[in-house]
């Protein structure tokens, strides 16, 4: 709920691109993606608070590159943006349509 009225997306948006579209990678993307201590957060985790946040950091570092992580407390727990690429379909309800850089926000796993 807080996400739709803040304009923000769960990072799920993030995975949902075109099948002929291939997906940008670089050495920045795939370091971080192969980062084993983390997890983004279920839809049902992001708080007011949370995409308030996210919010705050897409519009400070839309321009970083992609993999870019920027730790960040909200509620009193410490969470991590990353910059990723994200995908709208064109003529869709959520904008901006097409590849754009967006937020997507994880917490560190505990380590078993």
């Amino acid at each position: 709920m807080a996400q739709r009225s803040t304009g923000l997306v769960a990072d799920d948006a993030a995975r949902k691109q075109p099948a002929d579209e291939a997906t940008l990678e670089d050495e920045t993307t795939k370091d971080v993606a192969a980062s084993a201590a983390k997890r983004r957060l279920l839809r049902k985790e992001v708080t007011r608070a949370v995409a308030k946040q996210a919010r705050r950091i897409i519009d400070a570092h839309h321009r970083d590159p992609f993999g870019t992580e920027i730790p960040f407390e909200a509620d009193g727990l410490p969470y991590i943006a990353r910059i990723e690429r994200h995908y709208h379909p064109p003529g869709g309800e959520k904008r901006p349509w097409g590849y754009h850089a967006g937020v997507s926000v994880f917490v560190e796993r505990p380590l078993p």
